[in-house]
């Protein structure tokens, strides 16, 4: 009985290994999936190409069901028939060099061009009789009259060189009254008294207390210092004039915006209270500097104010535009597919035959891109559906039209 026992064990395992020896084999033959046809399939990650296995399964990076793809095709290129093309929507465009501008716009502010700004202040000491101009906002000419100013002192270098003066006509030869004439017409000049008003002083039998201070540039005046009946001192301020005939325009952009501008560099600039306007604007000055507290930098133009519509505080549209005159394109933007590796673009350059093409871009805003390198006039572009053929491309291929 135990024997029998014994064979019936020896038999069980037997049964046992062979079955375990069958799976094995067939585990270790059948590492790639097969279709029906005999034909070894692989798949790939709709988004993802790098992905690939051999069976059925889901990306490990963003978890989609992997697709089948045919790892023997080995064209850089895509074949559509007709009712392909129609279905997916393809639509394509002849590049060519028609003017139409890619337009970048920057925000901006008019300020005030601080070397156009001249303060007037008095050189003596007195009161103010009596003030010309008592209000801002009054434009004013270079030489204008601007107050009459009351000063003992000024009565007493009149005085002083009255004195001098016929002491020289009594002894035109003595050399020590000359030089205390020269002495008193010196200090009259170093307080603005002009040679015609000291002739004036000389001419005049009695002294005048009264000094008559006179712009020294023409613009308007943005600050008002003083009022009649107060009292200055030498080197007070007394206005401020400002030349709105050049205006700044101060621009904040991003430090990778700074590589498609220059100084020296025309640009266009619009304005809210001229329309549609543009004015031209050259840019002198590009901040080495962060603004403290952001991520932009600053940078400046001159702009001509000729006609005196513009105003400082307001606001600006600055207008980068590509240059077609040097012989770039003008694409459209939603044909262009961009990725943190580069951009491309695709082209039919055979009826029905498609190709991915990097491109450099320049400018780009408005809808449009302007392209640096990678196409010619006259390339096929792809307007519509660019996407559709991407991701054809790495469902067919599986792996990337361009970095591969």
């Amino acid at each position: 009985m135990k024997k029998n026992k014994n064979i019936i064990n020896i038999f069980l395992l037997a049964i046992f290994l062979t079955s375990f020896l069958t799976f094995f084999s067939c585990g270790t033959n059948n590492k790639e999936e097969e279709s029906d046809t005999g034909i070894t399939l692989s798949y790939t990650c709709p988004m993802h190409p790098q992905i690939i296995s051999h069976t059925p399964s889901t990306c490990p990076v963003c978890g989609m069901d992997l697709v089948v793809f045919d790892k023997n095709n080995q064209d850089e290129f895509l074949t559509l028939g007709p009712e392909q093309i129609l279905l997916a929507n393809i639509q394509t465009m002849a590049i060519g060099k028609n003017g139409t501008d890619a337009v970048r716009i920057l925000n901006g502010k008019i300020s005030n061009n601080e070397t156009a700004v001249k303060y007037i202040s008095s050189r003596i000491n007195g009161r103010i009789e009596e003030l010309y101009v008592n209000e801002e906002g009054r434009i004013v000419k270079k030489g204008q009259p601007i107050l009459k100013l009351y000063s003992e002192e000024l009565a007493a270098l009149q005085n002083e060189l009255k004195i001098s003066a016929e002491q020289i006509k009594a002894f035109p030869d003595n050399q020590r009254f000359k030089e205390i004439y020269e002495a008193a017409v010196h200090k009259l000049k170093l307080y603005g008294i002009s040679e015609n008003q000291i002739n004036a002083i000389e001419e005049n039998k009695n002294p005048q207390p009264f000094f008559t201070i006179h712009a020294s540039e023409s613009g308007t005046v943005t600050n008002l210092l003083v009022r009649e009946g107060n009292y200055v001192s030498a080197g007070e301020e007394i206005m401020r004039i400002e030349d709105f005939s050049t205006l700044w325009v101060e621009i904040e952009v991003y430090p990778n915006e700074l590589e498609m501008i220059k100084k020296e560099m025309k640009i266009k600039a619009v304005f809210p209270a001229t329309g549609d306007r543009e004015y031209d604007l050259k840019i002198d000055f590009i901040a080495p500097e962060i603004i403290p507290g952001t991520q932009l930098t600053k940078i400046r133009g001159n702009i001509k104010n000729t006609d005196g519509l513009l105003l400082p505080g307001s606001q600006a549209k600055i207008l980068l535009k590509g240059d077609v005159g040097k012989g770039n394109l003008i694409i459209p933007q939603n044909a262009i597919i961009n990725e943190s590796s580069g951009s491309h673009v695709w082209i039919e350059f055979e009826p029905g035959k498609f190709e991915a093409r990097e491109v450099t871009t320049g400018i780009t805003g408005n809808n449009t891109a302007e392209i640096l390198s990678g196409l010619s006039e006259g390339d096929k572009l792809v307007i519509s559906g660019a996407y559709l053929l991407y991701s054809e491309y790495i469902l067919k291929r599986g792996k990337h039209p361009i970095n591969n």
